[in-house]
C-alpha cells in the first residue's frame, strides 16, 4: 500500500495527463490480455528454500532463535527439495560442502503470468543465471543477498523486518515454465547488451551536451545500468511471447539462450 501511494503521488505530479490510464491491480487480470507484462526485479523477491548438500545428504536450512538472536537451523529436507537437489548434485561436481537456494514458487508464478497473456510479451529483468551457472561448483555459498539502506551484505538476520532479502533468479526455470505454458522464448541476454540492442546509444546522442548537469546525470545512470562491475552483466533479460509476428528488439547483439 505504501509503494502504491508513492507511485500514485509521483505519476499525478509528474505525468498528470497519464493518471487516468494507470490502474493498480490487487490480483491477476480475470481475462487474458494483449500487451506486455514487464517485471523489473520482481522474481528475485519470491521466497526460496535454502539447502545444504553434505556427505551426500540434503538438509534444509531454516531459522531458529538462540538467546533472543535469530540463527540458522538444519532439518531434514522434504521430498520435493530432496529430489531436486539430488538431481542437481548428479549434474554438477559439487564440493563436499555446498549451500544454495531453490525457488519452488518461481515456475508456478511464471506460468500464472503466462496464462494471463493472450497475445503479447513477458519481459523480465533481474539478476540471475542459467541453471548451470547458478549451481556452479564454485558458487558453493549460494546467492542470497540482503539490502539495507543501499548497502548489500549476506547476513539475513542482521536487520530482521527492515531489510530486503533476495536471491538470484534461475532463468532456466523461468524458460521451462514459460515453455510449458505455451510461450515462445524470444531471447536471453545481459542487461547491457539488451539496452544496446534497444538503441540506448542513440538516446544518448540525442541529449544536449551543453546541458552539462543533465548530460552528466544521464551518463552516470547509463554507466550504472551497463558497466560489468555495476548492473550490466549481473542483470539478465529474458523475453517470452505468444502470438507475436514482429521480432523482439534487444537480443541481436548477444543472445545467451545457449546458457539456459
Amino acid at each position: 500500500a505504501a509503494m502504491r501511494a508513492t507511485q500514485q503521488e509521483l505519476i499525478f505530479r509528474e505525468l498528470p495527463h497519464l493518471k487516468e490510464r494507470v490502474v493498480w491491480l490487487d490480483a491477476l487480470p480475470a481475462q487474458p490480455l494483449s500487451g506486455v507484462v514487464f517485471g523489473n526485479e520482481v522474481a528475485d523477491a519470491l521466497p526460496v528454500k535454502r539447502f545444504r548438500w553434505q556427505d551426500e545428504q540434503v538438509r534444509e536450512l531454516g531459522v531458529t532463535r538462540e538467546s533472543e538472536v535469530l540463527a540458522d537451523c538444519v532439518r531434514a529436507a522434504g521430498d520435493e527439495l530432496d529430489d531436486y537437489v539430488r538431481q542437481l548434485a548428479r549434474d554438477n561436481a559439487w564440493p563436499a560442502h555446498y549451500e544454495s537456494e531453490y525457488g519452488p514458487i518461481l515456475q508456478p508464478w511464471t506460468r500464472s503470468i503466462a496464462d494471463c497473456i493472450d497475445q503479447g510479451l513477458l519481459l523480465l529483468i533481474d539478476y540471475g543465471y542459467g541453471r548451470a551457472e547458478y549451481y556452479h561448483p564454485q558458487r558453493s555459498a549460494g546467492t542470497l543477498m540482503c539490502h539495507y539502506r543501499h548497502h548489500a551484505h549476506d547476513d539475513p538476520y542482521r536487520f530482521p523486518g527492515l531489510q530486503d532479502i533476495t536471491a538470484f533468479v534461475d532463468f532456466t526455470a523461468v524458460a521451462e515454465a514459460a515453455d510449458e505454458a505455451g510461450l515462445q522464448l524470444q531471447g536471453f541476454t545481459s542487461q547491457a547488451q539488451f539496452l544496446i540492442g534497444c538503441g540506448i546509444d542513440q538516446i544518448m546522442t540525442e541529449l544536449d551536451p551543453g546541458d552539462t548537469r543533465r548530460f552528466l546525470q544521464r551518463s552516470n545512470e547509463v554507466k550504472r545500468l551497463m558497466l560489468p562491475g555495476e548492473m550490466g552483466d549481473r542483470f539478465k533479460v529474458i523475453a517470452c511471447s505468444r502470438g507475436l509476428r514482429q521480432e523482439v528488439r534487444g537480443f541481436a547483439a548477444r543472445d545467451l539462450r545457449s546458457r539456459l
